[in-house]
């Protein structure tokens, strides 16, 4: 063991030193029992169902388009004949989305928990605010605010009107005409 170590002494050092990486703000060290998590990939059974999913629109398509072109076809079978592959199209579409953002959150789910290093090269991430935080600021910004009633001035604008003698005495409030009867008559 002290022959290789005299080795790597004798030998010269061609190569330039290591620079010192520069790390971004302090990260919580990762847990050494965590593993990051794996990236959603496409597989297999997927796209056979994909595959079988637009088979089926296009057989649609043209079962829609057979029946426009028969004697008692409709527009509306036309309109069918050319909806079937846009469905088909947002099979794949959907997918293909559906991938995109499952990864995106397990990335930033790795990210949180220390498992990974940001890309030194990437574009940083605006912080994401909770819905709450957005619907909230929203509410604040967009509309007016409340007026505000103290308890005597809500009393004057909401007098009860039923079950109460005391309305007639009320100075705000004319009294009730003689020839009506009032709640207390019998």
């Amino acid at each position: 063991m002290a022959a290789d170590q005299t080795n790597d002494s004798e030998t010269p050092n061609t190569q330039p030193p290591a620079q010192p990486e520069t790390q971004p703000a302090a990260q919580p060290a990762p847990d050494p029992a965590l593993k990051p998590k794996e990236l959603k990939r496409v597989k297999v059974g997927h796209v056979l169902f994909l595959i079988l999913a637009v088979c089926c629109t296009i057989a649609l398509a043209w079962w829609q388009w057979s029946r426009f072109r028969s004697g008692s076809g409709t527009f509306q079978n036309l309109g069918y004949a050319l909806q079937w592959p846009m469905f088909g199209a947002f099979f794949v579409i959907a997918y293909r989305k559906y991938l995109q953002y499952e990864n995106e959150a397990i990335e930033l789910e790795n990210e949180e928990l220390g498992l990974t290093t940001p890309d030194p090269h990437a574009e940083p991430k605006s912080p994401r605010r909770s819905q709450e935080e957005e619907f909230s600021a929203l509410l604040d910004d967009f509309l007016p605010e409340r007026p505000s009633l103290d308890v005597e001035q809500f009393n004057e604008l909401n007098v009860q009107r039923r079950g109460s003698s005391e309305l007639a005495k009320n100075p705000k409030h004319p009294e009730t005409p003689d020839d009506t009867p009032t709640a207390d008559a019998t």
